[in-house]
């Protein structure tokens, strides 16, 4: 059996806590690689000129990598992009260096790729919280039908085809937290085939400064353009409600009590739910809001 070669991209800025068993994880794969008869893993690390000693550990694993370069770049989307500019694997992925790939992951992503006709796979992820929680998120197919609603897919445990990649133009440098989900939706416009998979891939870890976590209302307005671009009929309409009218509500927890913030908030959701829910699905209705925090 022919396996693909997998090429992944790290991107980092002063993330010496996590850096290395980022890259170990990644570099870690190409053991269980092997006994499937597969290509070694291409890495390859973009640094954003880090100050904090993350350089260094990077130059503690240069002989393993294919591509590695620290210097002043204009966010993660570009770092990627530069990244996946040397990528020369069959196959492409990114993994944040503050995450982890699982011990496996690859050869099982390689198998997947070549038993299934696919251009897209999507696993399942671990998330670990600050306080020691974790919980494993999957990508169910009604949650993929949502896509144009609610990104429901876990960035480290997708991989893709560069073939792909490259048609879809890469990455959308102007995006800074959403960079991902518009690539899926790229994908999906442009014909791409998604398979989901319950194999659990990688690890997430939420510590409280991840971007997704700090964006605050620049990530969400980031969320609502890129809702705008691709939502039709029914998305486009509870990307409007959920943005102009249920997000405001949210905003108000900021500054008010809870027992005043919460009957409108819940209120304004109930009234979406039942007016809209027999029409366009009540799961359908209560994940449009999901992109807004």
């Amino acid at each position: 059996m022919s396996y693909p070669r997998i090429s992944i991209v790290t991107p980092s800025l002063n993330q010496v806590d996590t850096i290395e068993s980022a890259m170990r994880s990644v570099l870690g794969q190409n053991e269980s690689l092997a006994r499937i008869g597969g290509w070694p893993v291409e890495y390859i690390v973009i640094d954003g000129g880090s100050t904090d000693g993350t350089c260094e550990v990077i130059a503690n694993y240069r002989d393993q990598l294919a591509y590695g370069v620290s210097e002043v770049d204009r966010g993660q989307s570009h770092a990627l992009n530069k990244g996946f500019a040397h990528a020369t694997g069959d196959v492409v992925g990114w993994l944040n260096a503050d995450d982890l790939l699982l011990p496996g992951a690859l050869a099982r992503v390689c198998e997947i790729f070549a038993q299934a006709n696919c251009d897209v796979v999507c696993g399942s992820c671990q998330y670990v919280f600050a306080d020691g929680r974790t919980e494993i998120r999957a990508v169910r197919p009604w949650q993929f039908e949502e896509l144009f609603v609610c990104d429901p897919i876990h960035q480290p445990s997708s991989f893709w085809r560069r073939a792909w990649h490259e048609q879809v133009g890469g990455l959308d440098e102007q995006l800074h937290y959403g960079m991902d989900w518009d690539l899926w939706l790229k994908l999906v416009r442009g014909g791409a085939s998604f398979e989901l998979v319950d194999d659990l891939l990688s690890v997430y870890r939420i510590t409280g400064l991840n971007k997704t976590s700090t964006g605050g209302d620049r990530r969400n307005r980031e969320m609502y353009e890129i809702l705008l671009r691709y939502a039709e009929g029914d998305a486009r309409l509870l990307t409007e409600l959920a943005y102009r009218v249920l997000w405001p509500l949210k905003r108000i927890r900021r500054r008010v009590p809870e027992w005043f913030y919460r009957p409108l908030s819940d209120g304004a959701l109930t009234m979406m739910l039942v007016g809209l829910g027999p029409m366009f699905g009540f799961r359908r209705v209560r994940r449009c809001t999901h992109p807004f925090e």
